[in-house]
């Protein structure tokens, strides 16, 4: 059988990639299934000679049947054993701290908890910075809970600490090791690009050379994901290819000999491997190069999908069988087997034959080259990022030509400043390189910021219609399996699929220009209140409690996958806020109130507002907040119709006569002179007191243990 490593590898990866969103019950069933196949094809001769078919099925069972194992004795005993209240943990900091989302956050690897030797990983969250270096010692008192965020328990951290009001005791490190200094040159390759460049264009340029995108602006981020152009700032086998190519170019022009400069690409490959911090798909794309480059050192040709599927049987080993989860790998796997398999045969049909020497047409080729590789990695790339992040892109052809050109610049450039930034008399050359790198830059963020105004850019997606479109497509191309003869009805699924895919998203958007809706869900502490304008999504409150505020993530996440606007008028929503980042929800804009910001340091304030003030959020959408004794009073205006938030607290003769009419109020608790107000519907989260007194058909009780969802159309 050939590429039987890719057979192996490639279904290993899959298998656990898919394990990991699945429940327990559902992969052990999946693993009594796989067992089931592999007994019946190697039972049917045909099936059996293939030698696919029965590996395949049995690579599948073994591992869901790994997942569950490390499950049950690397998973639960950690987050059964160590999770509780009011644990002492004596730790050690494994990396950078780094800064997301108004938060620090610290990779640590314990030495005991509450006494006991433990070596666990656990994330530390922090509002303020630690005076802390990596591999020094930290001591601390504080509650550890299981980690919800599938993202950081595919990096292997499968509990984490809150810290709030936690005092800390950190000791220096007497020794450190070797993967400090690549720390120290990866904060000096940063040290020497912010030198010369200004912020924003810094923090672009570190995230595409070196993937250290947390100082990246937060609408930078939004503006690629809206242009399909997010793999650029995640470094993978595209800045593996640019940065092994030059390197290989000079080490040959340098040294000329094979046995000095193969084995110096292996240091660069392994080097920035760890400079980059070691992440999945740095790793996969990694470990492609070494393949591949020792591939050439023998005079070999090598075979790419061998080396993707050495890859994924090798990563699980590297990381755990979590980290088949990490959603960079899935995408960086799904784009590198997509170009692999279809990107010659599309190039082949849509390049021009035999261009010759004419430049005009080598130029239309190189361009056509650049879009049969994008229109190749979307083939997969696009129906999981549908899956994964409810959305696609239409921009992504033409970011992918526009930018890929820019983003190679600003690899090369950034990388030669860094290496002449601390070679003393040639300082001055990165000085000079500097110049174009920065024009680079800034004509690369012009660009995104201007391809994300084009209205429509971005298509959100609901699952059920994604599922619904997978199921019919499976159904279409079984039944087209089936009749084998006749292949012409291959290209009529794939033509239906498409039609199904586009058109569907067509009129659901269509559908979602004439929706205004105003929705309320109770929770224990409150309301969690959004307005629905045209798909456009502003999050008027989002106050509740934990368990609340997860599902509501969920909920927000799947029918919408991010926000226009967002605004925080107290501690727990800005809490809550910090759980809609954690979950990738995208917001645009954020209203902070001044006292939050206040407790939060002051950080990542987009806009922030004491008393009185006015935002105009959309069209004929008017948001007008009072404040009064430290609390925020929240009047909208939507055309004809007004909506009134009372906070907890609030007093009747502190609400503006104007605002004692709105069309709909929501109070979180029973006020006096309630009976004064004057609207069509008044939402409270029911309580005994406020129970008997309000008179019908006024108002709408919310049980707090239901959560009832309410649906009032603004139109």
């Amino acid at each position: 059988m050939k590429r039987i490593a890719a057979h192996i590898g490639l279904t290993a990866f899959c298998v656990l990639a898919v394990a990991f969103y699945l429940s327990e019950t559902l992969n052990f069933a999946l693993m009594l299934t796989m067992a089931a196949l592999a007994i019946l094809f190697l039972l049917i001769k045909k099936a059996r000679k293939t030698v696919a078919l029965p590996l395949m099925a049995i690579v599948a069972a073994l591992s869901f049947g790994v997942n569950l194992a490390y499950t049950a004795l690397a998973v639960k005993p950690v987050t059964n054993r160590f999770c509780g209240e009011n644990k002492r943990i004596e730790a050690t900091l494994s990396d950078e701290a780094y800064r997301q989302y108004s938060k620090y956050y610290y990779r640590l690897k314990t030495d005991s908890i509450d006494g006991e030797e433990a070596n666990v990983n656990i994330l530390l969250k922090t509002n303020s910075p630690l005076e802390i270096e990596p591999f020094d010692t930290i001591s601390f008192s504080a509650d550890i809970s299981p980690t919800e965020n599938d993202y950081y328990r595919s990096k292997g951290y499968y509990v984490t600490v809150d810290a709030l009001g936690v005092s800390f005791q950190i000791t220096e490190a007497e020794s450190r090791p070797l993967y400090y200094r690549i720390i120290e040159l990866r904060r000096s390759m940063r040290a020497a690009i912010e030198e010369f460049l200004p912020e924003r264009e810094a923090s672009l340029c570190e995230a595409i050379l070196i993937g250290d995108k947390y100082k990246l602006d937060t609408a930078v981020k939004n503006d690629f994901r809206i242009c399909g152009a997010s793999y650029f700032i995640v470094v993978s086998g595209m800045h593996f290819s640019v940065l092994v190519c030059l390197s290989m170019w000079l080490l040959k022009k340098l040294l000329r000999k094979r046995y000095l400069y193969y084995p110096l690409t292996y240091l660069v490959i392994f080097l920035y491997m760890f400079v980059t911090g070691l992440q999945p798909s740095v790793v996969r794309s990694g470990i492609m190069m070494l393949i591949l480059v020792t591939g050439r050192w023998a005079l070999r040709q090598g075979d790419p999908l061998t080396s993707l599927g050495v890859a994924g049987f090798i990563m699980p080993f590297i990381f755990s069988p979590y980290g088949c989860g990490d959603i960079g790998m899935i995408l960086s796997f799904a784009a590198t087997f997509s170009i692999i398999v279809w990107q010659s045969p599309i190039y082949e049909k849509i390049s021009i034959k035999n261009p010759g020497g004419n430049i005009i047409k080598r130029g239309i080729n190189a361009v056509l080259a650049i879009v049969s590789v994008s229109l190749a990695a979307n083939i997969l790339v696009l129906p999981l990022s549908v899956f994964l992040f409810n959305g696609f892109s239409l921009l992504t052809l033409l970011s992918a030509l526009l930018l890929y050109p820019l983003i190679w610049l600003i690899m090369v450039f950034a990388l030669f400043v860094c290496v002449f930034c601390y070679l003393g008399p040639l300082k001055y050359l990165a000085l000079l390189l500097s110049w174009p790198l920065y024009g680079v830059a800034k004509l690369t963020l012009w660009l995104v910021d201007s391809l994300s105004e084009i209205p429509y850019a971005y298509i959100h997606v609901r699952s059920l219609y994604f599922y619904i479109w997978v199921a019919v497509t499976l159904v279409l191309g079984l039944l087209a399996y089936c009749l084998r003869k006749r292949c012409w009805l291959y290209p009529v699924v794939l033509w239906v699929s498409a039609f199904l895919f586009f058109g569907g998203m067509t009129v659901n958007t269509i559908v979602q220009l004439n929706v205004n809706q105003l929705n309320y869900i109770a929770g224990e502490q409150g309301a969690t209140v959004y307005l629905n304008r045209s798909g456009r999504i502003h999050l008027l409150r989002f106050d509740c409690d934990s368990s609340s505020a997860y599902q509501m993530l969920l909920q927000l996440t799947d029918d919408y996958g991010c926000a226009e606007s967002a605004v925080c008028t107290n501690y727990t929503e800005r809490v809550n806020y910090n759980r809609l980042s954690d979950k990738e929800f995208s917001v645009n804009h954020y209203l902070l109130y001044q006292n939050v910001s206040e407790v939060y340091n002051g950080n990542e304030p987009e806009l922030s507002f004491a008393g009185d003030s006015v935002f105009i959020l959309d069209d004929d959408v008017v948001l007008r907040t009072v404040e009064h004794d430290r609390k925020m009073l929240l009047y909208l205006m939507d055309g004809n119709k007004s909506l009134l938030m009372i906070p907890t607290g609030f007093s009747y003769d502190a609400i503006p006569a104007d605002m004692r009419y709105a069309d709909v109020m929501i109070v979180n608790k029973y006020i006096e002179d309630y009976d004064k107000l004057s609207c069509d519907t008044l939402c409270f989260v029911n309580t005994s007191a406020s129970k008997t007194a309000l008179p019908p058909p006024q108002y709408e009780t919310i049980d707090k243990a239901s959560g009832k969802h309410l649906i009032f159309d603004m139109n």
